[in-house]
Formats: structure tokens, sequence, C-alpha cells
């Protein structure tokens, strides 16, 4: 997640989600241990297509069956 800031792609999709993910970073850097929540699926897919080429090297497409699948599977779920 540090890579990212400093790469400044952000680590959620709201300015909130990115406050507190960094507050948390700086309290478990030393621990090593982060725990992400995620949202419903559906909500990152925007974020996706705009970040993950930058992250992966991927783009979107290459993994947008899979988001599919798995934001169906929220939705059952839900």
């Amino acid at each position: 997640m540090i890579e990212l800031w400093e790469k400044e792609i952000p680590v959620g999709i709201s300015s909130g989600t990115n406050w507190h993910c960094i507050k948390s970073l700086e309290n478990t850097l030393d621990r090593g241990v982060v725990t992400l929540i995620p949202d419903s699926p559906e909500r990152y897919e925007g974020y996706l297509r705009r970040h993950l080429k930058e992250v992966t090297g991927d783009s979107f497409s290459s993994y947008e069956k899979i988001h599919r699948e798995l934001s169906d599977q929220a939705k059952r779920e839900k």
C-alpha cells in the first residue's frame, strides 16, 4: 500500500478510505499487518479500470470475467 501511495495511486475509491488506510498503515507498519475490508466489488470497477495497469501492468479487460463473477457472487451473498 505504501508503494501505491508513493506512486500517487489511491489505495481506495474514496478519500475517506484513503485517509483511513494510510492511518492504519502508519499504526501497523511496525508489525507489518494490514487488513483490507473491501467494499462492494461493483464499486471498484472504475477504480480498477483507472489504476490496475499502473499496478500490475495488465489491463482491466484481463480480469473483467473474474470481476463479474465475484460481483455476482457478492450480490447473491448480500
